[in-house]
């Protein structure tokens, strides 16, 4: 599953430059489109977004009905996303990216004891995943329209916090890790004035935990994940807001 996601990551990818490359011989051709370095687009873009992602990581086998109703839960969330990005010649340049997820559900979870009771415990769970790194811009502009995209490799945080209750007894589980990461950021800008845009964009983040720190009452270990086991923390989102160039 891992290696498929990867796949699709690197396809995206490529497809975005075999684009770039094809606008570029595209501006040789056509008036109507002018390299970024001749308009007063501004050498630094400064973004700011909101929008929701979707986790793809596959359910585990076997995992009963309730259990996959509250990972299905866990899926989407909110985004928080921005970046600095410097631009020199050729429309290419240098950039850093931060993107915040979050995400939160409840269910209830039934399990059958040694006695053959069914027990329910009801559960509250916080996801939150952090991607911070540096990576290569690259800018097209046609008009009042850019398309900008930012590919960066860095730190990619994961968390996880449980509450799990039955009756009047609850249990407090933590889960972090973290690895390195790819990100994807690629964004269609409509210039409002000099500095001002708004911009409407897709964020692709990966990453694969191979171990991961779980405090529960206090006591801390860490668990090591086999290649079939791996957290994965691949998510793909939608997001818009206020791009800021100078």
């Amino acid at each position: 599953m891992i290696l498929k996601l990867n796949f699709l990551i690197l396809f995206f990818i490529t497809m975005g430059f075999y684009g770039f490359s094809q606008d570029q011989t595209f501006a040789t051709q056509n008036k109507n489109v002018i390299p970024s370095e001749n308009l007063d687009f501004g050498s630094v873009r400064l973004s700011f977004g909101l929008g929701g992602s979707r986790r793809l990581a596959s359910t585990p086998d076997g995992a009963p009905a309730d259990l996959k109703k509250i990972i299905d839960g866990i899926r989407n969330g909110l985004d928080l996303i921005g970046s600095i990005s410097y631009v020199g010649k050729k429309n290419m340049g240098i950039g850093l990216l931060i993107d915040s997820w979050s995400s939160s559900t409840t269910g209830n979870i039934s399990v059958k004891g040694a006695d053959n009771i069914f027990r329910t415990t009801k559960n509250k769970i916080d996801d939150k995943m952090l991607f911070v790194g540096p990576g290569f811009f690259m800018r097209f502009i046609k008009k009042d329209i850019s398309f900008n995209m930012l590919l960066a490799l860095g730190y990619h945080g994961y968390s996880s916090n449980i509450i799990s209750t039955y009756q009047t007894f609850s249990v407090v589980g933590e889960l972090e890790g973290s690895t390195a990461g790819l990100g994807l950021d690629g964004s269609l800008d409509y210039k409002l004035s000099k500095s001002v845009h708004l911009g409407l964009g897709v964020n692709i983040l990966t990453g694969s935990l191979s171990e991961y720190k779980q405090t529960t009452a206090g006591k801390t270990e860490t668990k090591k994940l086999s290649e079939n086991e791996r957290e994965n923390l691949f998510r793909i989102g939608i997001n818009g807001g206020l791009r800021i160039t100078i």
